[in-house]
């Protein structure tokens, strides 16, 4: 496992993680992507605020056919878009819903008698209502 500096960093700071064993996307051996993300976060740690992003098949954006972990470094407000918002998929109450149901969980509401949080769509949707 290593990791590199992309040609094209998308901000400073912006790493590759690659294992030496060729996989082409993360289900395909699971051991060698378990291993990729462990070498990630501890990588992440050393950074900060980060976003892990890796993709599986060319719908997903892949376009180099061999598992990598991108790591890109994040401060607030530093203009770097994700190419997904979630909230165009969903409605304005289903948001704050789930924005609730995160405070929630935050607080431990959802906890069971072992102090286990119990958590599923489910309750993203009844705190929607």
């Amino acid at each position: 496992m290593f990791d590199i500096e992309p040609l094209n960093p998308v901000v400073k700071g912006h790493r590759i993680v690659i294992p030496r064993e060729h996989v082409t996307a993360f289900p395909d051996n699971p051991h060698v992507s378990a291993e990729a993300m462990l070498y990630a976060a501890h990588r992440a740690k050393e950074i900060g605020d980060c976003n892990l992003i890796t993709s599986k098949g060319k719908a997903a954006t892949q376009s180099v056919f061999h598992l990598h972990i991108h790591i890109v470094p994040r401060q607030a407000n530093d203009g770097l878009a994700l190419p997904w918002n979630t909230h165009s998929l969903i409605t304005e109450a289903e948001a704050r819903g789930r924005e609730a149901a995160i405070e929630d969980l935050k607080k431990g509401t959802w906890a069971d008698e072992n102090g286990l949080w119990q958590f599923s769509d489910t309750h993203l949707k009844d705190a929607a209502r």
